[in-house]
């Protein structure tokens, strides 16, 4: 069978981010210890399930076969600091394009309120990719908790890719660069997330951002 359109938009996603075409063994192949699932959620584990550096670099994706299932819902993913975990309705395991959940983890181990995502699976995993590039899934990259808004500086220098609404998260970038600004809504500040590719791309988001970095992987170096 061919490709989907969403697994194309995911081959060419990430031939953008990677510089590279997805492989077979990037992916994972269905079989019948995978739980049920909403179709594009399948379809991401189908070409990219093994993609680690992006998928657990920061939050974890879980394995297909081991979803977890509490209560009405089926959690496929954990924040870094398993603070939070998304999941999809039981129910709606057959749908193509269903809403995503979140719900926080309570010091006693037991689940909060599950609350809507805005964005629907596709768009919202095609979000997340962006959101673990920028938080280790690209080798090179930078945070800046600023009280000063750098989005003008952002627009002017790179493309618009996506915004996530409820957390006023916005993503730049490209050719190898990923630039990330979260708008704090109390303050006219927030915070900056930047990530290159390779050190070069990196080093021309520092040079065009010209910003004090709170870290900074070239700190390492």
């Amino acid at each position: 069978m061919g490709l989907t359109p969403f697994q194309k938009r995911l081959r060419g996603l990430f031939k953008r981010l990677l510089n590279r075409t997805l492989e077979p063994r990037d992916g994972i192949k269905a079989t019948a210890r995978w739980k049920s699932m909403p179709k594009r959620l399948r379809e991401y584990y189908q070409v990219a399930g093994r993609l680690h550096s992006i998928n657990r670099c920061f939050n974890r994706l879980y394995r297909p076969d081991k979803l977890d299932d509490e209560g009405a819902y089926r959690i496929f993913m954990e924040e870094n600091q398993n603070v939070v975990v998304w999941a999809f309705r039981i129910e709606d395991a057959d749908q193509e394009n269903p809403k995503i959940y979140l719900a926080a983890v309570l010091e006693n181990g037991e689940l909060d309120k599950w609350y809507p995502e805005k964005l629907p699976c596709a768009e919202w995993l095609v979000a997340m990719v962006y959101w673990q590039v920028v938080n280790g899934g690209f080798r090179f990259g930078g945070y800046k908790e600023s009280r000063k808004n750098l989005r003008r500086r952002l627009v002017a220098r790179w493309p618009h890719i996506l915004t996530i609404p409820e957390d006023r998260i916005e993503f730049y970038g490209r050719n190898g660069q990923v630039v990330c600004w979260c708008g704090n809504r109390r303050k006219r500040g927030g915070s900056l997330y930047a990530a290159g590719r390779t050190e070069d791309d990196f080093r021309k988001i520092d040079k065009a951002l010209k910003v004090d970095w709170s870290y900074s992987d070239l700190d390492d170096e």
